[in-house]
């Protein structure tokens, strides 16, 4: 109770003066009633064919660059033969490691979302094998079985977090997630609150799963959040315009892809790294 009073009272503040939805009508306060629809999530999958086009980046230079941004869900073992998509968005925790050392060891940087807008804008030059780690929906084996690799290899990564499925079942604790953010690898972003399709998500409930999951984030770690993943790679004009008036400044999809245009920050292209790819498959990927 205490985590829902303290977004809303941030999203009533903060919203209401700018969010300007489709049919010119600004919404004036935001409503404290929380959505019904508390039914498992979606699973991620990439969204084909998404005509939208992403024209937010207006103070950033035209400038292209160039590197996988890696996209993992779960960091475990599926032993049910019977749930292919878990199967296929699980990475054993043993290959997890075979990864990382991999990347490692070939020399890869791992850098952060920021540094890639820092780059956009010409303030930083990247290493030559940059590489952005990715996790999505904040599963408690991020804290378990990803988390340490990470630390042993000293590499970066960005976690997006559900924020209403903190201290579930299966997801992040809010102890893990404090410890977590205040790691110096690893950046909290936003993932909404409930996973919804952010597609046929409107009004006053898009600003709940937009900015709200922003705000709760905001006040439980004590800092800005600036980036966002929308669940299942779920977006249209509606959904661009409202994650770039709430003050985010990227935002990834889950569309393929390894280049990444300074005017397009809010329609980041990944690259699904998915439970049955072999090691040679991943070297191959990045040699």
């Amino acid at each position: 109770m205490k985590k829902i009073i303290s977004y809303l009272l941030g999203i009533t503040l903060v919203c209401a003066p700018y969010f300007m939805l489709e049919g010119g009508d600004v919404i004036q306060q935001y409503t404290k009633n929380t959505p019904k629809n508390t039914t498992p999530i979606t699973i991620d999958q990439p969204q084909k064919n998404t005509t939208v086009t992403d024209n937010s980046a207006k103070t950033l230079s035209k400038k292209m660059i160039h590197l996988p941004i890696l996209m993992y869900h779960y960091v475990r073992t599926v032993t049910d033969q019977h749930d292919p998509v878990g199967i296929d968005l699980s990475v054993p925790a043993n290959a997890f490691e075979e990864q990382m050392k991999h990347l490692s060891n070939a020399g890869y940087t791992t850098i952060t979302l920021d540094d890639l807008v820092s780059a956009w804008k010409e303030e930083k030059n990247l290493p030559k094998k940059s590489i952005i780690l990715t996790f999505d929906d904040g599963y408690d084996d991020f804290y378990t079985d990803a988390f340490p690799v990470l630390q042993k290899y000293n590499l970066k990564a960005t976690a997006y977090i559900i924020t209403d499925f903190i201290d579930k079942s299966r997801y992040l604790t809010s102890q893990q997630l404090k410890e977590l953010d205040q790691s110096p690898l690893i950046t909290i972003a936003a993932h909404t609150m409930h996973h919804p399709n952010l597609r046929n998500t409107t009004g006053t409930r898009l600003i709940e799963e937009v900015l709200g999951s922003k705000t709760w984030l905001e006040n439980f770690t004590g800092h800005p959040i600036l980036h966002f993943a929308y669940p299942s790679g779920q977006y249209n004009k509606e959904t661009l315009r409202a994650t770039e008036k709430a003050g985010y400044v990227t935002a990834v999809t889950t569309e393929p892809g390894e280049d990444h245009a300074s005017t397009k920050p809010f329609t980041i292209t990944r690259v699904r790294i998915r439970g049955g790819m072999t090691l040679e498959a991943f070297q191959k990927l990045f040699p």
